[in-house]
Order: structure tokens, then C-alpha cells, then sequence
């Protein structure tokens, strides 16, 4: 009988230990190094300074992945992929 116990017993805390390892392993936060869609841009950072009274200044930092022929820009106020025409450097 007490063999029965002891076989139980393992089996459920093997089974439990599986369940943690799949519990960590998959409640990480999703790593820096994921692959973004084509023509697809990502705000990587976003830092407020409040030290200068009645205005705050904001930058951001953001990752694009655009298209030939597209640069990294702006659009209202979002970054964005952003057609190279109209620039100097568009000869090609």
C-alpha cells in the first residue's frame, strides 16, 4: 500500500514540475530581438521630462523595418515608414 503512495506521489510532483518549467518558460516577457513586419515601425522607448515648468518635452525611440525606397518618419505624430520622394538623395 504504501509503495502505491510513494509511485502517486512522484508522478504528481514530476507532472507539477513540468507544469512550472512550461509556466516560466512561456510567462517571459517577449525578447528585444523579434523580428518585425516589412514596412511595420515599434516605439522601443518613450522618456518624459517634466523639469521644465508648464511644457513637457518628449522623445521616443522607435525600430523600423521598412520597404526600398522607404525611410524611417513620422506620420501624425506616430513613426512611421515614409516614402523617399521628394528627398536630395533620391537620383537612383
Amino acid at each position: 500500500m504504501l509503495a502505491g503512495w510513494r509511485e502517486l506521489s512522484a508522478g504528481i510532483g514530476a507532472t507539477l514540475c513540468f507544469l512550472l518549467f512550461f509556466w516560466l518558460l512561456y510567462s517571459q516577457p517577449p525578447k528585444e530581438g523579434k523580428e518585425l513586419e516589412v514596412g511595420m515601425c515599434e516605439i522601443t522607448a518613450l522618456n518624459r521630462d517634466l523639469s521644465h515648468p508648464r511644457r513637457m518635452i518628449a522623445r521616443q525611440t522607435a525600430r523600423c523595418a521598412c520597404r526600398r525606397g522607404q525611410v524611417a518618419g513620422t506620420m501624425r505624430a506616430k513613426p512611421a515608414c515614409v516614402d523617399v520622394s521628394g528627398s536630395p538623395d533620391s537620383s537612383s
